[in-house]
């Protein structure tokens, strides 16, 4: 938080504890680490370029991934993984 502040920056999410405002969010923040930065190696990626496919997949995310229950399969086209950790 002092980090945040000090940064000049507002946070977007809801206050700590207040579960409703926060389940969208923690649920695409789990989703695209589970999807994208889990099964990738991030170290040699520069920042901007890291942030493009953050931007990149939230685009994806929400204009083209289909959504079912429980296991949620994406197209080897779009590059991205299996909800259960696979290669799509």
């Amino acid at each position: 938080m002092r980090r945040t502040r000090t940064a000049g920056l507002a946070r977007s999410v809801s206050k700590k504890s207040c579960s409703p405002d926060n389940t969208a969010c923690e649920g695409l923040f789990g989703t695209l680490k589970t999807e994208l930065i889990y099964p990738r190696n991030w170290q040699n990626v520069a920042l901007e370029a890291l942030i493009n496919q953050i931007g990149r997949y939230i685009r994806w995310y929400n204009e083209r991934r289909i959504k079912l229950s429980l296991v949620s399969m994406v197209t080897a086209a779009d590059g991205f993984v299996r909800r259960d950790g696979q290669a799509a």
